[in-house]
């Protein structure tokens, strides 16, 4: 993972096509809680920041947040790619929908649709190299 990157737990809600999610997001999982000063605040990424004191009291979830895959295109469930599109889109349910994931973002960096960019790794697994080279998509340089 890279440095630059923010990194969190999440649990995948909803599979949208084959490369974007829909998830929610622990927020707390960003801090490492053994070098946290209660009198500090911390950048949680996604435009949020928090005081040690506040995060250390209770959960910090952000829900519903869509995540376009980093890196990569996959076909669309309309037009002629639809049945491609459809393929790649029950794939990755089938890997990642209700699954708890690691996300990895760029500090808040999306996309024209305002979808937050991210690589998602399950079990330790790089999902969005997986979605590549099994052909579910294709890769895609921004």
């Amino acid at each position: 993972m890279n440095m630059d990157n923010y990194t969190y737990r999440a649990i995948v809600t909803r599979v949208i096509d084959g490369d974007t999610i829909c998830c929610d997001i622990d927020l707390k999982s960003r801090l490492g809680f053994e070098s946290v000063l209660s009198d500090q605040l911390y950048d949680l990424g996604f435009g949020f920041w928090v005081q040690a004191q506040v995060a250390l009291a209770g959960e910090l979830w952000y829900k519903k947040v869509r995540i376009r895959l980093f890196g990569l295109n996959a076909p669309e469930k309309n037009g002629v790619e639809k049945e491609q599109g459809l393929r790649s889109k029950d794939f990755l349910k089938s890997v990642v929908e209700g699954q708890e994931i690691f996300l990895e973002t760029v500090k808040n960096k999306h996309d024209s649709f305002g979808r937050y960019l991210g690589i998602i790794y399950l079990q330790g697994v790089n999902i969005n190299d997986m979605l590549v080279s099994q052909g579910y998509a294709q890769i895609k340089t921004y």
